[in-house]
């Protein structure tokens, strides 16, 4: 599968559920069949149309707005291919590819090597490519890349992650949905040494070790997640809790607020009872007072009649004697 981002091809990548034996098969000629897939097509009717029903199919299926047949591509005019090429590259880059007559013999060889074709195609090639000997070049490449675009369709159709209009709940029911996303996410950085003729052991063993590092990573982060959880789920009985306890509150405060009412009362009718207690102690000292005085001016009024007595008696104890 090859997508675009920020502007450029991405790496693919090509891994899948599939052994070792079949790992290289996507595009004609890709991995085990190596270049030796053009040899086939020279002199095989058979592998030509197999490759030309490819084609057609695809090009049929996504829109190609000419008609084809399998006698056009006995040797198609360059200007089909033309049209055949821009309409192909800017499904496999974006739509900001332009192939045309005049940049083909440039643009053709680059995006395809940038799309991880297997083999070079010579811009000399370009100056007839429906001739007897540079045809089944083109016709192998043009087979490849329709076979990676169909391969890309079938992934993008049912893996959610990179067609967000499926259901996750269809998803699961088909199956491997985690396995697929897995595979779609690597999909993008190892595809184009998956070909080229070379054993793929050693590049589905660091796969594999990716793969497995990924379920670590993300067994860690679920069983992180499930401790965050719990957490989480301890605080909010904690909360409820006070929550279950603070709704008494209300009821209670009323009754204390009550009671404080009662209080405040019994505060004021004690201080007016204090202050009624003092005057009354104020009256009863001034009248004390009063008292007081009274006795003291009784008391000199006595001691002076006494002494007038005195002075009366000592008088008329003079007179008789």
């Amino acid at each position: 599968m090859v997508v675009l981002l920020q502007g450029r091809p991405c790496e693919a990548f090509f891994f899948s559920t599939f052994s070792a034996g079949s790992a290289g098969t996507v595009g004609r000629g890709v991995g085990k069949k190596g270049p030796g897939g053009v040899q086939q097509l020279l002199g095989n009717e058979e592998a030509k149309r197999e490759s030309v029903k490819t084609i057609i199919r695809f090009l049929c299926y996504s829109g190609f707005p000419q008609q084809l047949s399998p006698k056009i591509f006995v040797a198609p005019p360059r200007n089909l291919l033309v049209e055949i090429w821009n309409h192909l590259l800017r499904r496999a880059c974006d739509d900001s590819v332009q192939v045309t007559n005049e940049n083909a013999n440039e643009e053709v060889p680059r995006l395809f090597k940038e799309l991880g074709y297997p083999l070079t195609i010579a811009k000399s090639s370009m100056q007839a490519p429906n001739s007897a000997h540079q045809w089944p070049l083109h016709l192998h490449a043009l087979s490849w890349l329709c076979e990676l675009l169909i391969y890309e369709s079938e992934v993008f159709s049912r893996d959610p992650l990179l067609n967000p209009a499926i259901e996750k709940k269809d998803a699961l029911s088909a199956g491997a949905v985690v396995g697929e996303e897995m595979i779609s996410r690597m999909l993008l950085h190892y595809y184009p040494q998956s070909g080229n003729g070379r054993d793929l052991t050693h590049l589905q063993q660091s796969l594999h070790s990716r793969l497995q590092r990924d379920v670590e990573q993300l067994e860690s982060s679920i069983a992180s997640r499930e401790r965050q959880l719990a957490r989480a789920q301890q605080e909010l009985r904690r909360i409820s809790a006070e929550l279950e306890a603070n709704a008494a509150l209300p009821p209670e405060i009323d009754r204390l607020c009550g009671d404080l009412e009662k209080l405040k009362d019994g505060i004021k009718q004690q201080r007016s009872a204090s202050e009624q207690q003092e005057k009354e102690i104020d009256a009863k000292q001034s009248r004390r007072n009063a008292l007081q005085s009274e006795i003291r001016q009784v008391a000199a009024e006595t001691q002076q009649l006494d002494a007038q007595v005195k002075e009366q008696g000592q008088s008329r104890s003079g007179e008789n004697s």
